[in-house]
């Protein structure tokens, strides 16, 4: 085949010590043009796609093709690829399903070297759709063409801004560091949509991975300068030991992988079956599998979230376990957080002498000195509190600065003057010049919402375990900077597939809960004055 040799030697890259996907990916994510087969101006995918174009700010051609219109949203359009005035670099493909493959084919003919494929109904229905799947596989491992999906919404690349996605974009990207890769398009939706407003790199749905899987995504954002921290929301690993190698190159360039595995449950296999026609395997051997890979498990999307953005704030810790220092205006409130931290194995360096010097000036005479620091002392939050903060920050032995900070919705405004000049921008500016992060939890309210404040791109973490003592982001923390990820196989070894029924009754799943920190409710407040106390108290 004259075209697969052409096009595929090009985008293949040669082996190498570790076991590396065989497909480069940048023709895929950074196209200079993009033709969107389906497009149209009445509303659904057609419309979405172009529009999440000109939100995210495109610079590259957007080539429409529809044979019923001439011009879309100002671009002009084509009745198919054979009429565009050059070759497009990719397509979006918004046709059914039984039209995918001959667009794939018509695709590659004419020069497109990356397609993304919306339709539904392939592998995930059995039959005929798993055979039409596998056309498509053929197809595309044959010619060299980089194929996302189907069944998938695409993918958004914030940091290049570049995107054929089908979901409507959020208003604000913060672009960030966190890359996601997600076999469930419902569940990347909900991440780039959350309100903790995480900073992401690039937001991947794959689908059913009918052509590049879970592990040469996963690659492309191991090699990608703009991610540090990589996401994973997994139905199934099809390629265990590409995944593992993936995971490797990862350890290697010191980006954490986080991942939430669903399929504890017979019930949760059965439906992810039918979703993207993945089949789950054993639990138990995948909990060492992961250990092993240097993979850090999740139970829930809270836990996936607040993870990233913890190890996406703190890049560069040094080995063993997180000095930290922390800070609060609440003994009770201290002595909460210390159960939490020292359970996670967090180590609380002793203030220096000089540190102690600095505090006794800020302090009243009665106030103790200590790391953990009570920094209430005569409630002067508008002068010594911060004062107490950049002190402890500017301390040699810590790391990390966690402090606790109290949102609730109906809060006096007496109280949110207070706590404002806390999260001034120029207190802020302070514990940066110090060199130290800082890690923040949001105590607020159970219906409020997680906001970044807008006083720096530090990270930021809220909720607590009900019924564990442990916060799992910052146990995550710990573990990793301690190197124990990684543990032995079980006696039956290495899997060659999880394929295999899962074990039920796995034992009660800990949610990350949807209450502070602390575990006091303040009573409940209209959306508007929640919204008011937090902009009040400089949180977005």
């Amino acid at each position: 085949n004259q075209n697969a040799a052409r096009h595929s030697p090009d985008r293949r890259t040669k082996e190498s010590p570790v076991k590396k996907s065989p497909w480069k990916l940048d023709p895929l994510f950074t196209p200079r043009s993009i033709a969107v087969i389906g497009a149209s101006p009445n509303g659904g995918a057609g419309s979405i796609v172009l529009r999440n174009m000109q939100r995210l700010g495109y610079t590259g051609t957007v080539y429409p093709i529809n044979p019923k219109y001439k011009e879309i949203f100002g671009y002009p359009c084509y009745a198919s690829l054979r009429d565009l005035p050059a070759p497009a670099d990719c397509a979006t493909v918004l046709l059914g399903s039984r039209s995918l493959l001959p667009m794939l084919e018509e695709a590659h003919a004419a020069g497109v070297k990356g397609v993304w494929g919306f339709a539904s109904g392939f592998a995930e229905t059995g039959g005929e759709g798993r055979a039409m799947q596998r056309r498509i596989h053929d197809f595309c491992h044959e010619s060299g063409l980089l194929f996302c999906g189907p069944n998938c919404v695409g993918y958004a690349n914030i940091t290049d801004k570049t995107c054929m996605y089908s979901a409507p974009l959020p208003q604000a990207f913060r672009p960030g560091d966190i890359g996601v890769i997600a076999q469930s398009g419902a569940v990347l939706l909900a991440l780039g949509n959350a309100n903790r407003m995480a900073g992401f790199s690039r937001l991947i749905s794959s689908g059913n991975e009918a052509a590049l899987g879970l592990a040469d995504y996963m690659d492309y954002l191991v090699d990608d300068d703009a991610t540090h921290v990589i996401a994973l929301f997994i139905e199934t690993i099809r390629d265990p030991e590409a995944f593992a190698a993936a995971c490797s190159r990862a350890a290697e360039k010191g980006k954490p992988v986080i991942a939430l595995k669903v399929g504890r449950s017979e019930l949760a296999c059965r439906v992810a079956a039918t979703h993207t026609g993945a089949i789950a395997g054993s639990d138990r051997i995948l909990d060492a599998f992961f250990r092993r890979a240097n993979v850090m498990r999740v139970n829930t999307l809270d836990d996936l979230l607040e993870t990233a953005v913890l190890f996406s704030g703190l890049r560069g810790l040094s080995a063993g376990s997180p000095k930290v220092g922390m800070a609060t205006v609440s003994g009770g409130e201290m002595g909460m957080l210390a159960d939490v931290c020292a359970d996670s194995g967090l180590v609380f360096p002793p203030v220096s002498e000089a540190g102690k010097e600095r505090l006794r000036k800020v302090l009243p005479p009665y106030a103790p000195i200590a790391n953990p620091l009570d920094a209430w002392g005569s409630g002067d939050l508008r002068e010594a509190y911060p004062a107490s903060l950049g002190i402890l920050a500017a301390e040699e032995d810590v790391e990390t600065l966690i402090v606790s900070q109290d949102i609730p919705g109906n809060m006096a405004p007496e109280q949110v003057e207070q706590f404002s000049d806390v999260a001034r921008r120029r207190r802020a500016r302070r514990l940066r010049q110090a060199g130290h992060r800082r890690f923040q939890y949001l105590r607020r309210h159970r219906s409020g919402h997680r906001r970044y404040p807008r006083t720096g791109q530090r990270p930021r973490g809220a909720g607590q375990r009900r019924g564990h003592p442990r916060h799992p982001a910052l146990d995550r923390l710990v573990r990793r900077a301690r190197g124990e990820n990684g543990i032995s196989l079980p006696p039956e070894g290495f899997p060659h597939s999880f394929h295999t029924p899962p074990r039920t009754g796995f034992g009660t799943r800990r949610q990350f809960g949807r209450i502070a920190l602390l575990a006091f409710r303040p009573p409940a407040a209209p959306f508007r004055d929640r919204h008011r106390s937090r902009g009040a108290c400089g949180f977005a």
